[in-house]
């Protein structure tokens, strides 16, 4: 079939790098650093700045915050920031431990429990639960018009594939097409049908809907659909039938399952202060839906003894003999992949793949149009309440340190090429996320 090819060029609306207020906050500076009048690397420097000190944080703009230190006002790189809560006792020794984490070296939390984490483990799949998520289900119509109202960037070129997601995207002079195209490589090396993945998703999700029902806010769920779909629509698989939703649940966490199953939390959703963050979130979520990590998990691990069950009944059932289709799961296999979900939730997936999908998203939200500084947001607000926190306690023991995390996004080149560009949209965010 020919493909049908349409480019568009995007016009900048406004030429003013995007930014917006933050509530007062304190930061602890990790590294020396130095408070500009602008944020500029070039802007000339207020004042020479010590590993250690704190400074309040008013604002942010791409990857700076305005800050006040003492009775000077100025601008400060976001990475030599750590967001803090109590600054009464600011500790050095906590301070250079973050910096030598930033610098290369990984943590992974480990032997943290919490409610969460139990309730997977007891979840029972809940097939009408995750059925209700139909009725919030974006189309892209619905999706455009989130992008409409959208300032993306000046001289993006899109062009536009009929049969896959957007190609040949560029930022400025920065090509995120490698990235954007990474997930679908990863796909396409894989066995599993695109009809069975969606099936094994089906079952992992409502096994998720098991531990924790969804949210009845109808109004925030459409919200969150809207702006995964438009996600969605820039990635690799754009052809999966996507499908978003709040768990009602108030423990700060986000999942996903094969097939195009995204979910966040209500306690995430209480953390986050744009839409930017919000898309920067699902980016995540859809990346590991886009390169199979969950499939591959199971695969690799042979999770309580299922892959070999899971794999083996896709490969038996994908055809139907009489319609050339497939035709599903038979019980034993989907019970094998709802036992699969328990212990993949509980547990997480590798670091690798984690960090794969910090990097996607940092591609992924650019090439919507929002800035990709917001994702470091909120690996910053996760990082400021991980100690002691139990209502992070299953994200902190299934994935990386969230310093960690930044070191590595910090290292994107992207990033850099990237900074001050795309927007953050705070009060539609509020308008809907109540």
């Amino acid at each position: 079939m020919r493909t049908k090819k349409i480019t568009l060029t995007l016009i900048l609306f406004l030429a003013v790098p995007c930014s917006f207020a933050t509530p007062s906050q304190s930061g602890q500076l990790v590294t020396d650093a130095e408070l500009k009048s602008q944020p500029e690397p070039k802007a000339p420097t207020l004042l020479a700045l010590k590993q250690g000190q704190t400074l309040a944080i008013k604002e942010r703009r791409g990857g700076w915050y305005a800050a006040d230190v003492d009775t000077t006002g100025g601008w400060v790189r976001m990475l030599h920031v750590r967001m803090i809560g109590n600054i009464d006792n600011p500790s050095s020794s906590s301070a250079k431990s973050l910096t030598q984490i930033r610098r290369g070296d990984s943590t992974i939390a480990t032997g943290i429990r919490g409610l969460s984490e139990q309730q997977l483990k007891q979840a029972k799949e809940n097939l009408p639960e995750l059925k209700r998520l139909d009725r919030w289900s974006a189309n892209d119509k619905e999706a455009n018009n989130m992008r409409a109202r959208l300032i993306l960037l000046l001289g993006c070129t899109l062009l536009l594939d009929g049969c896959g997601g957007l190609k040949g995207v560029r930022v400025g002079n920065y090509n995120l097409d490698p990235l954007l195209s990474a997930g679908q490589k990863v796909a396409d090396a894989q066995e599993i049908s695109e009809p069975a993945e969606i099936d094994i998703g089906m079952h992992m999700a409502a096994t998720l809907v098991g531990a924790a029902p969804l949210d009845n806010d109808e109004a925030a769920q459409r919200y969150v659909n809207r702006i995964g779909r438009l996600l969605a629509m820039h990635s690799s698989r754009p052809q999966l039938p996507w499908k978003f939703g709040i768990l009602r649940d108030d423990n700060i966490n986000a999942f996903a399952a094969p097939g195009g199953y995204v979910f966040v939390t209500r306690g995430m959703l209480t953390q986050l202060e744009s839409e930017a963050e919000l898309a920067g979130v699902l980016a995540h979520e859809i990346a590991h839906v886009e390169q199979k990590h969950h499939l591959k998990a199971i695969q690799k691990d042979n999770l309580t003894g299922a892959a070999a069950d899971i794999l083996g009944a896709v490969s038996d059932h994908q055809i139907n003999k009489s319609g050339g289709r497939y035709s599903g799961l038979k019980k034993d296999a989907a019970d094998k992949v709802v036992g699969a979900s328990r212990v993949l939730y509980a547990r997480g997936l590798d670091r690798d793949d984690e960090h794969a999908a910090d990097s996607s998203a940092i591609a992924l939200i650019s090439a919507a149009g929002y800035d990709p500084w917001a994702f470091v947001a909120v690996l910053q607000k996760l990082e400021a309440r991980q100690s002691g926190d139990s209502g992070m306690a299953l994200l902190l023991k299934t994935h990386p340190n969230p310093t960690a995390r930044i070191a590595f996004v910090s290292r994107q080149p992207q990033l850099a090429a990237l900074d001050g560009k795309g927007q953050t949209l705070v009060e539609r965010f509020r308008q809907h996320i109540k």
